[in-house]
Protein backbone atom coordinates (compact mmCIF):
# COMPACT_ATOMS: atom_id res chain seq x y z
CA UNK A 1 0.00 0.00 0.00
CA UNK A 2 1.16 3.47 -0.87
CA UNK A 3 1.50 5.37 2.65
CA UNK A 4 -0.04 8.59 1.84
CA UNK A 5 1.11 11.84 3.16
CA UNK A 6 4.52 10.05 4.37
CA UNK A 7 8.03 10.34 2.88
CA UNK A 8 11.33 9.68 3.73
CA UNK A 9 14.46 11.55 4.00
CA UNK A 10 17.38 8.74 3.49
CA UNK A 11 21.15 8.74 3.09
CA UNK A 12 23.08 5.41 2.26
CA UNK A 13 24.10 4.32 5.57
CA UNK A 14 22.53 1.47 7.75
CA UNK A 15 19.41 3.44 9.34
CA UNK A 16 18.08 4.00 6.05
CA UNK A 17 18.79 0.79 4.38
CA UNK A 18 17.06 -0.84 7.39
CA UNK A 19 13.98 1.58 6.94
CA UNK A 20 13.60 1.70 3.53
CA UNK A 21 13.72 -2.08 3.21
CA UNK A 22 11.69 -3.30 6.15
CA UNK A 23 9.06 -0.81 5.17
CA UNK A 24 8.60 -2.64 1.52
CA UNK A 25 8.73 -5.77 3.38
CA UNK A 26 5.77 -4.90 5.57
CA UNK A 27 3.89 -3.40 1.83
CA UNK A 28 4.54 0.20 3.46
CA UNK A 29 5.73 2.25 0.16
CA UNK A 30 6.64 6.29 1.15
CA UNK A 31 4.54 8.49 -1.17
CA UNK A 32 8.04 10.44 -2.02
CA UNK A 33 11.58 10.16 -1.19
CA UNK A 34 14.21 12.22 -0.98
CA UNK A 35 17.95 11.01 -0.96
CA UNK A 36 20.28 12.83 0.81
CA UNK A 37 24.18 12.63 -1.04
CA UNK A 38 26.96 14.33 0.79
CA UNK A 39 29.24 16.13 -1.57
CA UNK A 40 33.07 15.22 -1.23
CA UNK A 41 35.26 18.14 0.65
CA UNK A 42 37.69 19.50 -1.70
CA UNK A 43 41.47 18.61 -1.10
CA UNK A 44 41.57 22.36 0.34
CA UNK A 45 38.82 21.76 3.06
CA UNK A 46 39.81 18.03 3.85
CA UNK A 47 41.84 17.35 7.16
CA UNK A 48 45.29 17.80 7.47
CA UNK A 49 46.20 15.43 9.82
CA UNK A 50 48.06 12.01 8.99
CA UNK A 51 45.40 9.88 9.98
CA UNK A 52 47.47 6.75 8.61
CA UNK A 53 49.45 7.08 12.32
CA UNK A 54 47.89 6.08 16.04
CA UNK A 55 49.37 9.43 16.66
CA UNK A 56 47.09 10.89 14.11
CA UNK A 57 44.04 8.77 14.69
CA UNK A 58 44.32 9.95 18.08
CA UNK A 59 44.90 13.76 17.36
CA UNK A 60 41.96 13.85 14.48
CA UNK A 61 39.76 12.17 17.35
CA UNK A 62 40.53 15.46 19.92
CA UNK A 63 40.47 18.18 17.07
CA UNK A 64 36.46 17.00 16.38
CA UNK A 65 36.14 15.89 19.99
CA UNK A 66 35.55 12.64 19.14
CA UNK A 67 35.98 11.62 22.39
CA UNK A 68 36.91 13.43 25.63
CA UNK A 69 40.59 12.43 25.18
CA UNK A 70 42.81 14.50 28.04
CA UNK A 71 45.63 14.06 26.19
CA UNK A 72 46.30 13.23 22.47
CA UNK A 73 49.12 10.44 23.34
CA UNK A 74 47.58 6.84 23.53
CA UNK A 75 48.48 5.19 26.83
CA UNK A 76 48.23 1.41 27.48
CA UNK A 77 45.03 0.24 27.43
CA UNK A 78 43.41 -3.00 28.68
CA UNK A 79 41.78 -4.62 25.16
CA UNK A 80 39.39 -7.13 26.43
CA UNK A 81 39.43 -10.24 24.10
CA UNK A 82 36.19 -12.28 23.57
CA UNK A 83 35.32 -14.75 20.72
CA UNK A 84 31.78 -13.53 20.23
CA UNK A 85 30.39 -14.78 16.58
CA UNK A 86 28.46 -11.50 14.50
CA UNK A 87 24.45 -11.64 15.47
CA UNK A 88 23.12 -12.73 12.95
CA UNK A 89 20.00 -11.93 14.14
CA UNK A 90 20.52 -8.05 13.55
CA UNK A 91 20.86 -8.97 9.65
CA UNK A 92 17.24 -8.06 9.33
CA UNK A 93 18.09 -6.30 6.46
CA UNK A 94 20.45 -6.50 3.75
CA UNK A 95 23.33 -4.08 4.64
CA UNK A 96 24.99 -4.44 0.75
CA UNK A 97 22.22 -3.25 -1.15
CA UNK A 98 22.43 0.88 -1.61
CA UNK A 99 19.45 2.56 -0.92
CA UNK A 100 18.93 3.42 -4.36
CA UNK A 101 19.15 0.09 -5.97
CA UNK A 102 16.19 -0.59 -3.42
CA UNK A 103 14.43 2.49 -4.42
CA UNK A 104 14.75 1.89 -8.11
CA UNK A 105 14.00 -1.91 -7.77
CA UNK A 106 10.85 -1.25 -6.43
CA UNK A 107 9.98 1.92 -8.53
CA UNK A 108 9.67 4.07 -5.70
CA UNK A 109 9.97 7.72 -6.82
CA UNK A 110 12.71 9.78 -4.67
CA UNK A 111 14.73 12.63 -5.81
CA UNK A 112 18.93 12.56 -5.50
CA UNK A 113 20.12 15.88 -3.86
CA UNK A 114 23.58 16.30 -3.68
CA UNK A 115 25.19 19.21 -0.92
CA UNK A 116 27.76 19.86 1.33
CA UNK A 117 25.22 19.28 4.68
CA UNK A 118 21.95 17.77 5.26
CA UNK A 119 20.90 21.67 6.14
CA UNK A 120 21.07 23.13 2.96
CA UNK A 121 19.17 24.72 0.81
CA UNK A 122 18.60 22.15 -1.72
CA UNK A 123 18.19 19.37 0.51
CA UNK A 124 15.37 21.98 1.89
CA UNK A 125 13.92 23.34 -1.31
CA UNK A 126 13.49 19.26 -2.37
CA UNK A 127 11.49 18.64 1.35
CA UNK A 128 9.46 21.85 0.60
CA UNK A 129 8.47 20.67 -2.85
CA UNK A 130 6.91 17.25 -1.90
CA UNK A 131 3.78 16.70 -0.72
CA UNK A 132 3.70 14.72 2.40
CA UNK A 133 3.38 15.74 6.13
CA UNK A 134 5.22 12.85 7.73
CA UNK A 135 8.90 12.25 6.64
CA UNK A 136 10.64 9.52 8.40
CA UNK A 137 15.00 10.58 8.81
CA UNK A 138 17.03 7.85 8.28
CA UNK A 139 19.37 9.84 9.23
CA UNK A 140 23.47 12.02 7.80
CA UNK A 141 23.04 14.85 10.25
CA UNK A 142 21.49 16.96 12.47
CA UNK A 143 18.89 18.67 11.80
CA UNK A 144 18.35 22.21 11.90
CA UNK A 145 16.47 25.43 12.40
CA UNK A 146 15.92 25.94 8.54
CA UNK A 147 15.38 22.56 7.81
CA UNK A 148 12.68 21.84 10.51
CA UNK A 149 10.75 24.70 10.12
CA UNK A 150 9.42 23.86 5.93
CA UNK A 151 6.18 22.75 7.90
CA UNK A 152 6.76 18.83 7.93
CA UNK A 153 7.52 16.51 10.89
CA UNK A 154 9.99 14.91 10.67
CA UNK A 155 9.81 11.01 12.22
CA UNK A 156 12.61 9.86 14.07
CA UNK A 157 13.64 7.08 16.14
CA UNK A 158 16.56 7.22 18.80
CA UNK A 159 17.81 4.18 20.28
CA UNK A 160 17.76 5.46 23.92
CA UNK A 161 14.55 5.78 26.46
CA UNK A 162 13.19 9.74 26.12
CA UNK A 163 13.23 11.70 27.82
CA UNK A 164 15.89 9.81 30.45
CA UNK A 165 18.28 9.38 27.84
CA UNK A 166 19.25 12.02 25.24
CA UNK A 167 22.02 12.89 22.96
CA UNK A 168 24.76 10.50 22.08
CA UNK A 169 25.89 7.08 22.94
CA UNK A 170 22.31 5.89 24.36
CA UNK A 171 22.73 2.52 23.83
CA UNK A 172 26.20 2.31 25.58
CA UNK A 173 24.74 4.65 28.72
CA UNK A 174 21.68 2.55 29.07
CA UNK A 175 23.63 -0.80 29.20
CA UNK A 176 25.40 1.10 32.24
CA UNK A 177 22.81 2.21 33.54
CA UNK A 178 19.48 0.44 32.78
CA UNK A 179 18.75 -3.19 32.35
CA UNK A 180 18.12 -3.17 28.74
CA UNK A 181 17.98 -0.95 26.04
CA UNK A 182 14.81 1.09 24.59
CA UNK A 183 14.49 3.40 20.85
CA UNK A 184 11.76 5.81 21.25
CA UNK A 185 10.06 7.62 18.31
CA UNK A 186 9.48 10.96 18.26
CA UNK A 187 8.74 14.31 15.95
CA UNK A 188 12.27 16.00 16.00
CA UNK A 189 12.55 19.44 16.77
CA UNK A 190 14.92 22.34 17.23
CA UNK A 191 16.15 20.57 20.94
CA UNK A 192 18.23 17.55 20.55
CA UNK A 193 15.85 14.13 21.30
CA UNK A 194 13.02 16.96 22.63
CA UNK A 195 10.46 16.56 20.46
CA UNK A 196 6.84 14.96 21.06
CA UNK A 197 6.79 11.06 22.08
CA UNK A 198 5.27 8.46 19.68
CA UNK A 199 6.06 5.45 21.11
CA UNK A 200 8.83 3.03 22.95
CA UNK A 201 9.82 -0.23 22.86
CA UNK A 202 12.13 -2.16 24.65
CA UNK A 203 14.70 -4.76 23.32
CA UNK A 204 17.70 -7.01 25.51
CA UNK A 205 21.24 -6.01 26.04
CA UNK A 206 23.19 -5.97 22.45
CA UNK A 207 25.67 -8.64 21.64
CA UNK A 208 29.11 -7.87 21.06
CA UNK A 209 30.58 -8.34 17.63
CA UNK A 210 34.84 -8.07 17.85
CA UNK A 211 34.78 -5.94 20.86
CA UNK A 212 32.21 -3.64 20.39
CA UNK A 213 28.17 -3.65 20.21
CA UNK A 214 27.12 -5.28 17.14
CA UNK A 215 27.20 -2.48 14.31
CA UNK A 216 23.81 -3.31 13.42
CA UNK A 217 21.69 -3.28 16.47
CA UNK A 218 21.10 -0.03 16.37
CA UNK A 219 19.61 -0.17 13.06
CA UNK A 220 17.74 -3.23 13.72
CA UNK A 221 15.67 -1.78 17.14
CA UNK A 222 15.10 1.77 15.14
CA UNK A 223 13.84 -0.19 11.96
CA UNK A 224 11.93 -2.65 13.94
CA UNK A 225 9.59 0.33 15.99
CA UNK A 226 9.45 1.99 13.00
CA UNK A 227 7.44 -0.45 11.95
CA UNK A 228 5.27 -0.95 14.64
CA UNK A 229 4.45 3.13 14.94
CA UNK A 230 3.12 2.78 10.93
CA UNK A 231 1.37 -0.13 11.64
CA UNK A 232 -0.38 1.55 14.56
CA UNK A 233 -0.68 4.92 12.76
CA UNK A 234 -2.63 2.76 9.88
CA UNK A 235 -4.99 1.20 12.27
CA UNK A 236 -6.08 4.60 14.28
CA UNK A 237 -5.02 7.20 11.60
CA UNK A 238 -2.96 8.97 13.81
CA UNK A 239 -0.75 9.24 15.95
CA UNK A 240 -1.07 9.49 20.02
CA UNK A 241 2.49 11.60 20.70
CA UNK A 242 2.28 13.59 23.87
CA UNK A 243 5.19 16.27 25.01
CA UNK A 244 8.05 15.70 27.17
CA UNK A 245 8.41 16.75 30.22
CA UNK A 246 11.41 19.11 29.77
CA UNK A 247 12.68 19.00 33.31
CA UNK A 248 13.36 14.89 33.45
CA UNK A 249 15.65 12.85 31.97
CA UNK A 250 19.44 14.51 30.80
CA UNK A 251 21.41 14.54 27.59
CA UNK A 252 24.27 12.22 27.23
CA UNK A 253 28.14 12.77 25.49
CA UNK A 254 29.69 10.55 23.93
CA UNK A 255 31.69 7.98 25.77
CA UNK A 256 35.08 7.67 27.29
CA UNK A 257 36.61 4.90 25.66
CA UNK A 258 37.65 3.88 29.53
CA UNK A 259 33.70 3.41 30.28
CA UNK A 260 33.26 1.02 26.99
CA UNK A 261 35.34 -1.33 28.78
CA UNK A 262 32.64 -1.11 31.99
CA UNK A 263 30.03 -1.31 28.83
CA UNK A 264 31.93 -4.64 27.80
CA UNK A 265 32.38 -6.40 31.00
CA UNK A 266 28.70 -5.90 31.87
CA UNK A 267 27.37 -6.92 28.30
CA UNK A 268 29.94 -10.17 28.79
CA UNK A 269 28.77 -11.15 32.49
Amino acid sequence: MILEDFGCLLTNNSRSKAYIQKLIKNSFIPEVVVYYKQEELSELRKNDIDTSTTEGIVQDAFKKRKYFLYDTKLKNETVLKTNYSKPEKYATFNTKESVIETLQKNNISYFSVQAMSINDKEVIEAIENTKPTFFIFGGGGILKKEILCVGKKFIHIHPGRIPYYRGSHCIEWSVLEEEGCVASAIFMNEIIDGGELIAQREFDYPELENNNIAPLYSSHIRSELLIDIIKDYCKNDRFNSSRQNASEGETYYKMHPALTNLVFHRLTE
